[in-house]
């Protein structure tokens, strides 16, 4: 995964979001996605 950020801003979340979107549009965010990227 190229989503591998122990200290993600709130910038690194929306690339990722961003990202992710765009990968798999129908597919939501993942909750391991949010909580590392909450942390």
């Amino acid at each position: 995964m190229w989503v591998q950020a122990p200290r993600s801003h709130s910038l690194d979340r929306r690339i990722v979001a961003i990202g992710w979107r765009l990968q798999q549009p129908d597919e939501p965010l993942p909750r391991l996605l949010l909580r590392s990227s909450g942390r």
